[in-house]
């Protein structure tokens, strides 16, 4: 019951996140699905001397414009680290994220363009998600936070349980992920873990057996960028469960779900 209440609150927080600022471009790559709103174009005033538009986003393509002081230019969408901008004589070109600084928005505040989409996902802290798989033949379902404290490490712990009409098993782990290729797409990784498995068996008289036993795990999976700040999860789990008889369990697990980062 508890693990069902907090996958519903978990759903809930995650479509309940908050939106992107009106400050934030667009990005053309943020996503493989469609039903993701865009936010509108936003339309910011130079407060900088001036600012070099290039011809595309990076800074081995060459300048061919100047927006002057006091120009305005419209925020188009967004590509790493560039932003592609138009002119009001509709010259459109790409400005390093950097230069952006130095404008104001409507409001004549200063606006600040926080990471999203790709960039977020390559540069995120923090990670809620759930998943459903096979448990040894039975089916589970798990709740996994984690908090990233390089680009190649992350440090979380997860809560799954697994349910059939002869045993009920919780396991918890904490867990140390590294992932090589933090800026890809489809980005692999490995986990080890170590944790505690609490089952719950029925007996041949129907009597409940239960019994807590210590747990180490090997993981390894990928983690696929979707869109905005939600990515899927495909992992395998090998589970080692040191019982207190002389030979110690090991249990297969498939995996695959979905996580929300900020």
């Amino acid at each position: 019951m508890w693990f069902k209440q907090l996958s519903c609150v978990l759903i809930a927080g995650l479509f309940s996140l908050p939106g992107f600022s009106q400050s934030e471009a667009t990005d053309d790559n943020d996503g493989w699905f469609g039903f993701f709103a865009e936010q509108p174009p936003l339309i910011v005033t130079v407060d900088d001397a001036y600012i070099e538009m290039r011809t595309g986003p990076g800074r081995g393509f060459p300048v061919f414009h100047v927006v002057e002081k006091g120009e305005a230019i419209t925020l188009l969408k967004k590509r790493t680290d560039w932003v592609k901008v138009k002119t009001k004589r509709g010259q459109s070109g790409w400005v390093y994220r950097h230069q952006l600084a130095l404008t104001l928005g409507p409001d004549q505040l200063p606006v600040t363009l926080k990471p999203s989409g790709r960039d977020l996902y390559e540069d995120h802290s923090w990670e809620l998600g759930l998943a459903m798989g096979q448990f040894g033949g039975v089916d589970s379902l798990s709740f996994y936070a984690g908090h990233r404290f390089t680009p190649n490490l992350q440090m979380g712990f997860s809560l799954s349980q697994a349910t059939s009409r002869i045993a009920d098993s919780k396991i918890g782990y904490l867990r140390l992920q590294h992932q090589p290729w933090p800026h890809w797409r489809i980005a692999p990784f490995f986990e080890l873990g170590a944790g505690a498995i609490h089952s719950t068996k029925r007996s041949a008289l129907d009597q409940p057996l239960d019994s807590t036993d210590a747990s180490l795990l090997i993981a390894t999976g990928v983690n696929i960028y979707l869109s905005r700040s939600f990515m899927g999860r495909l992992e395998y789990n090998n589970h080692r469960i040191l019982t207190s008889r002389d030979e110690n369990e090991e249990v297969s697990e498939w995996k695959v779900g979905f996580n929300v980062f900020f």
